[in-house]
């Protein structure tokens, strides 16, 4: 538990920079329902993606616009990957062979492979940026140090 209180208070929680990245949020939140002018609407995708966008920003090092449609197919993958992977398959391996549970698996990992294709040149990008020091630069930063066996930079 410490050191996940350790961790998220280097990445800016309990600080100025971590309300400003909510504050930011809340903000676009707020513009987007204005938007709708009093209409209906289902804003569990727009809340989703607000609290996505902090959690985003703290690893990458930048938020990404609701419209993007990247973020978008994203977000929905996520959703989609969750609702289908059960840990029926855990405990009982062989149900990936019955249909149901085989399309579902083959949904689940297509979903996958499009959350890696999004996430891997967000990391390179949170790699580049010398000034961020995000979740994702400080543990590749550590595990480079440690495969050169340097003293790697505590979290």
């Amino acid at each position: 538990m410490q050191l996940c209180v350790s961790i998220m208070k280097r990445l800016g929680y309990g600080h100025e920079e971590m309300e400003s990245r909510i504050i930011v949020e809340v903000k676009d939140m707020l513009r987007i329902i204005r938007e709708k002018e009093g209409r209906p609407f289902d804003n569990t995708h727009l809340l989703l993606g607000c609290v996505s966008n902090v959690l985003l920003s703290m690893l990458f090092g930048r938020r990404f616009e609701h419209s993007d449609k990247d973020f978008q197919q994203a977000f929905d993958d996520v959703r989609t990957h969750m609702s289908k992977l059960s840990f029926q398959f855990d405990i009982f391996p062989l149900l990936r062979h019955l249909p149901r549970y085989k399309r579902n698996a083959e949904v689940s990992s297509n979903c996958s492979r499009r959350i890696i294709d999004f996430l891997t040149p967000n990391i390179a990008y949170s790699l580049q940026v010398s000034n961020w020091r995000g979740f994702t630069t400080l543990k590749f930063q550590n595990l480079l140090a440690i495969g050169s066996n340097k003293q790697p930079e505590k979290l």
